[in-house]
């Protein structure tokens, strides 16, 4: 952090920074000396009862509280610097150009002279007599040396009096970064911060986490450089394209996720990005981000799609965006650095190791992220998902998954690749962590950590969903202890338990940004600060090596981003270093001066969990009086991503019946199991959740459909809505992924002689069984379709219909001729239109 000032001989201490491997701290023959000229400058600091309380101010600051950089007590004492007290503690706090925050906890001494300058401001004059004060103490230097000597000898003489970590942090060589002070007034009163704007979009973060497939499929993010194109070259103003990118983004992410975790991860990093702007907040124009996603982004993308975004550590991750760099005219590596490190702060957000250092090699890289949650927070969250769980096994895993997170530090990936074999009962009861891998064929000894689990609660719940899965499920030991009974690779309603859980933890804490990534901070933090404070045996490098192999990490350097409890061990090293600074406070402060509270204007009160969990019922409103068909035209134009005025104008309908019809589609999608229950929560989500299904969508156009269409229409306009629900359930029996499922005779029948009564060729259906299947059901067999047999496939009905374009013998026609999607479609849209009459 900043270039050191050489004093040559007379420093005790030469400080030497390798960047990236590590830092060097070597006595000096003038070790010695400079100690003995810091207890003379703590002697007369002691003796002091009415000196200049500006002055006193900066020297106690650097003797009592371990400010040890010239910046950084410059910034402590700037008018941006803040102070404010809880019932216990006084605190200061500031932040450095680059967004670093640092804190500490004032000694008694240090806060009764706060109180007398009437705050923390020092002007010119203080640093004047505080600098003539140690030129008097330290005639022998020179007089331009006077605070960079007082600096230097305050490290040596601090040097053996602080573990090595905190020496680092207090030097500002290796930073921490400290909580914000609204995280400090939540755990000092028990209260939810006030929620502000959230910048980050928890939905993207939690469909990044549920993502698992993988491919090497492109589409997404080639249209989206299209279309990022075309808004630059548009001319337009700057801030509505990016409004525009963003709602393009947003609409894509769920596309996306179907290619794989790569491409929604890096949609999510460039949305990120977008919102966030640059490192100085300054926003990305729309001609620049077509420049990077052209250029080095394409790079990046190409790499990851070779390795996956899981296994890399910081450094890798370094190495990759200087490769990325490398594609971009040097004129523009600078910003095109910047806009790197802001993609890269999403990453980590999502579960990536933060960067070792700054991309453009001056300064430290960007500060990361700093939450933790309190025991009673944890608490509330608990209470939380017992109350707004849809279904007792969602809670059993949300609520695993929160007390997990909270005792181990662990990547959500991590947590969904837990086993029933991983989890072992015998005492004392431990759980094997695979880091990094995300799957358990890659699972090996080497990838493994074990952690011992002496926590009560979180004993019962492992046990408890263990024995559910073993004895209900028949799940065995490669199982996935969070999964689908009866698929042994499947997660049992992934989104929705991660949705919980975060939504749980923001309503405890009142921060709209909490996420479950933030319990791993929590547990870095806790087991991290014992020992900075000293307080664990052993040296506390080897320590500190231990908790960052715990997580995960390759060094404490990447585990340094995860801790934030700083000010409390340094604390507690003044005291036992400096005691006389530390006595007994005489109960009120000088001029009257009264300190802020820490909670001032940043908490709030709690919502009543019943109000959280209670469904609100909309008001009744008419029908909305759109066919059948006009649906299926509305629901087309919104899975291409258009804007709903779009969709009002192409359809001719007011925009509020276009609000109404996609809420009434998703509606349908949640009664069919296509999209979590959530997925209605608001029209963004809805719209979303409509687009994540244009495959279906497009196949719904194939002229085939048109005389089922045709019929559905005819049901709708007899009033036969008897009928028009028998449909809707049977298919609801029939529907198995993209397949028509004969399993249940009766709906399969009755779905089929639908088909049958709208005029499909019986030659256009085929049944297609796989060999070694049990005997088609007699009233299937009954209505004389075709019949094929093929090889089991996994994961595939043992026997579904197919249909084939007009005119082509559905037994002989192969591929995407037969799909069975665009069926899927229509009905949705009447389930729709069942949903718009309260009839399901």
């Amino acid at each position: 952090m900043g270039k050191s000032h050489d004093l040559g001989p007379n420093s005790g201490l030469i400080i030497s920074d390798l960047g990236l491997d590590g830092l060097i701290v070597e006595t000096t023959a003038g070790y010695a000396a400079a100690q003995a000229r810091h207890e003379v400058t703590l002697a007369w600091i002691d003796d002091q009862r009415d000196a200049l309380a500006g002055g006193l101010l900066l020297l106690q600051l650097v003797s009592n509280e371990a400010i040890l950089s010239v910046a950084g007590l410059k910034q402590a004492t700037s008018p941006a610097a803040s102070v404010y007290a809880d019932d216990e503690e006084v605190y200061v706090e500031w932040t450095d150009s680059a967004g670093w925050r640092d804190r500490r906890i004032l000694s008694n001494h240090t806060a009764t002279t706060v109180a007398a300058n009437g705050g923390l401001a020092v002007d010119q004059a203080g640093w004047k007599w505080a600098a003539n004060v140690l030129r008097v103490l330290h005639p022998g230097r020179a007089p331009n040396e006077a605070w960079y000597g007082f600096i230097s000898d305050a490290q040596a003489w601090w040097f053996q009096r602080m573990t090595g970590p905190l020496f680092a942090h207090a030097v500002r060589r290796r930073p921490f970064q400290t909580l914000p002070r609204a995280a400090l007034a939540r755990i000092a009163t028990g209260r939810p911060a006030i929620t502000g704007v959230v910048t980050e979009p928890t939905a993207d973060l939690a469909l990044i986490q549920a993502t698992r497939t993988w491919s090497t499929r492109t589409a997404t993010l080639k249209g989206l450089v299209t279309y990022v194109g075309q808004v630059a070259r548009s001319k337009g103003p700057k801030h509505q394209g990016r409004l525009n990118i963003l709602e393009y983004v947003a609409l894509a992410m769920p596309v996306a996720a179907k290619e794989g975790r790569v491409q929604v991860t890096v949609l999510g990093a460039i949305r990120h990005a977008l919102l966030a702007g640059g490192v100085r907040g300054s926003n990305w124009a729309p001609i620049t981000l077509y420049e990077y996603l052209r250029q080095g982004l394409g790079t990046l993308v190409e790499k990851l799609l070779e390795v996956g975004t899981d296994e890399l550590d910081g450094e890798q991750w370094r190495a990759l965006y200087e490769q990325a760099m490398s594609d971009v005219r040097s004129s523009q590596r600078a910003k095109f650095a910047a806009f790197l490190e802001v993609f890269h702060r999403f990453l980590t957000i999502a579960g990536a190791d933060p960067l070792p250092g700054s991309l453009s090699g001056v300064g430290a890289p960007l500060p990361p992220a700093a939450s933790v949650i309190s025991p009673l927070e944890l608490q509330l969250a608990f209470q939380f998902i017992e109350t707004n769980a849809p279904t007792p096994r969602i809670r059993l895993q949300a609520q695993l998954g929160i007390v997990l997170g909270n005792w181990i530090p662990l990547r959500t990936v991590e947590l969904w690749c837990i086993r029933l074999g991983d989890v072992h009962e015998s005492e004392p009861v431990h759980l094997s962590i695979f880091v990094r891998v995300r799957d358990g064929g890659g699972k090996s000894k080497s990838h493994r950590r074990q952690e011992d689990i002496e926590d009560p609660l979180l004993t019962r719940l492992l046990i408890d969903l263990k024995r559910l899965r073993c004895d209900v499920d028949f799940a065995g030991d490669e199982d996935v202890l969070l999964g689908e009974p009866g698929h042994p690779d499947v997660r049992h309603e992934e989104l929705v338990t991660t949705e919980l859980m975060n939504a749980a933890l923001r309503w405890a804490t009142g921060d709209g940004e909490c996420s479950y990534y933030d319990l791993r901070h929590t547990v870095f933090s806790r087991r991290a600060e014992p020992i900075l404070g000293g307080q664990t045996a052993g040296l506390d490098a080897a320590r500190l090596l231990q908790v960052s192999a715990q997580g995960g990490h390759a060094g404490p350097s990447s585990s340094a981003a995860y801790i934030h409890w700083i000010e409390r061990p340094l604390a507690e090293l003044s005291q036992v270093a400096r005691p006389t600074a530390w006595c007994a406070r005489s109960g009120s402060f000088a001029n009257g001066f009264q300190f802020p509270r820490i909670s001032q204007g940043l908490v709030g009160e709690r919502s009543e969990l019943s109000a959280i969990a209670s469904v609100a019922v909309r008001p009744a409103v008419a029908p909305v009086q759109l066919s059948v068909a006009g649906r299926a035209d509305l629901a087309w134009l919104v899975a291409q991503n258009l804007s709903l005025d779009a969709v009002a104008g192409g359809c001719q309908v007011p925009l509020e019946v276009v609000h109404q019809s996609v809420s009434e589609l998703v509606q349908a999608m949640v009664l069919a199991r296509l999209v979590s229950p959530t997925a209605a929560g608001s029209l963004v989500k809805q719209c979303i959740a409509v687009s994540a299904w244009y495959l279906w969508a497009r196949a719904a156009r194939q002229s085939k459909w048109a005389p089922v269409a045709a019929a559905l229409g005819e049901v709708v306009d007899g009033g036969r809505w008897t009928e028009l629900r028998l449909i809707w359930q049977s298919w609801l029996q029939c529907l198995a992924g993209n397949d028509v499922e004969l399993r249940h005779p009766q709906s399969a029948a009755r779905l089929i002689q639908f088909l049958l009564n709208a005029k499909v060729a019986s030659r256009s259906l085929a049944v297609v069984s796989a060999v070694g299947a049990p005997q088609l059901a007699l009233e299937i067999q009954a209505l004389r379709i075709p019949a094929r047999h093929v090889a089991p496939r996994k994961g595939r009905p043992a026997h579904r219909l197919f249909m084939s374009e007009h005119g082509v013998v559905a037994s002989e026609a192969g591929g995407a001729t037969l799909s069975m999607v665009g069926l899927h479609w229509w009905i949705l849209q009447v389930g729709a239109l069942l949903v718009a009459r309260g009839e399901v």
